[in-house]
């Protein structure tokens, strides 16, 4: 199965999307926690750094770091810090930051919940996710190889990573031996493939580049997702889908729009 997480961008901007850290308003409901000079800290502000924080379950951690960022801010203000170009560049990339969010939450709202049908099909085309999921318990032991032109252990014909960690000992390399699961239902299918086809009890290599991982499969077990989590993590893996998807789609429309106006010094060139 594709890994199922969505890209870093996306999970930051959900994350501040149910995140509204704007000043409360008594008015609607707000309730006012404490007052630091002329600045009020809001029970909505609390829930900017705990999420579902209620009048009685709001944290005093919480309450703290926002009345210290406030003092330290006032006194930013009265040394006249905010007219450095430094801070100014701050100010406008986390309102920047913030008017992108606001879009990406707005663009959440449009997108519905996948159908039962939808659901059912993806169950069925993963079920390396679902019902045929696994857990692969891994002894392996991780070294830096000083020269990528010295094979690895495991191509010496090994029977065993306890012959790994001596070869590599008498080679007076630095290891770290430790017990990996992978998780069929998150782990690359490529390496998913290649763990399936190996013989019992084969000693095989992860990793690419200077860090590899010599592993050994120590067990096998088997760990279901059905029923009604099944259809949940489906739910939800679909959904964030078409919010990707959506984004994706409503960049792609605003680079066609913004044409020309977009213009690169000479030596940057756009992404590929």
């Amino acid at each position: 199965m594709r890994r199922i997480h969505i890209i870093s961008v996306l999970a930051l901007c959900l994350a501040l999307a149910g995140c509204q850290g704007a000043q409360g308003d008594e008015a609607k409901g707000d309730v006012l926690v404490v007052q630091v000079g002329g600045d009020k800290v809001m029970l909505s502000d609390i829930q900017a750094e705990q999420p579902g924080a209620t009048a009685q379950t709001a944290d005093p951690g919480a309450i703290k770091r926002i009345v210290d960022r406030k003092l330290m801010a006032q006194a930013a203000a009265q040394a006249k810090l905010g007219d450095t170009a430094a801070v100014k560049a701050a100010t406008a990339r986390f309102n920047e930051g913030a008017a992108a969010d606001a879009m990406v939450k707005k663009l959440t709202e449009t997108v519905g919940a996948p159908s039962p049908q939808e659901i059912d099909q993806f169950i069925a085309a993963h079920p390396e996710a679902f019902a045929a999921r696994k857990f692969l318990v891994i002894d392996q032991l991780e070294l830096r190889r000083p020269d990528k032109t010295i094979p690895p252990p495991s191509a010496e014909g090994v029977k065993s990573l306890d012959e790994v960690q001596a070869k590599v000992e008498a080679a007076g390399l630095s290891y770290q031996r430790s017990v990996r699961v992978i998780d069929t239902a998150s782990a690359a299918p490529a390496v998913i493939q290649r763990l399936s086809a190996l013989p019992a009890n084969a000693v095989f290599e992860l990793g690419a580049g200077d860090i590899i991982a010599e592993g050994q499969i120590l067990q096998v077990r088997s760990a279901p997702l059905t029923g009604a989590l099944a259809r949940e993590v489906a739910a939800n893996f679909l959904k964030n889908q078409k919010i990707s998807a959506a984004v994706t789609a409503k960049l792609a429309e605003l680079r066609k729009t913004a044409g020309d106006k977009i213009k690169y010094s000479n030596g940057f060139s756009p992404p590929t």
